[in-house]
């Protein structure tokens, strides 16, 4: 049986972490992530690379939501999170300064809406 994982390059991550390479393969092994070798590219695990790229990310959720940490680190991912922080956000939020036209066109441009 064969058995695919999301990969992600080691230059990726250096990348990523605004690193080189080099750099990037210490990285790695500091936090024990094994690195696969394929024709000379060094690869890791995505969803463990993500893991540890995200750890201080996934800490701060857990002691914000508790058991519900993986819901919103989920839509932080799909680039969803807005939808939630949008709901809460909108409470939260000013109510903007009135404008005051000063200009007889200013005032013919706000007439019209």
């Amino acid at each position: 049986m064969l058995l695919y994982c999301e990969r992600v390059y080691i230059s990726e991550i250096a990348r990523l972490l605004r690193k080189k390479n080099r750099a990037a393969k210490v990285w790695c092994q500091k936090r024990n992530l094994h690195i696969f070798s394929e024709e000379q590219s060094p690869y890791v695990i995505k969803a463990l690379f993500d893991k540890e790229y995200d750890k201080q990310l996934i800490k701060l959720l857990m002691q914000e939501f508790g058991d519900n940490w993986e819901e919103h680190y989920q839509l932080i991912q799909e680039n969803k999170y807005y939808t939630v922080l949008g709901k809460s956000a909108a409470k939260q939020l000013p109510k903007p300064a009135t404008y005051i036209p000063q200009s007889n066109s200013a005032k013919k441009f706000l007439n019209k809406f």
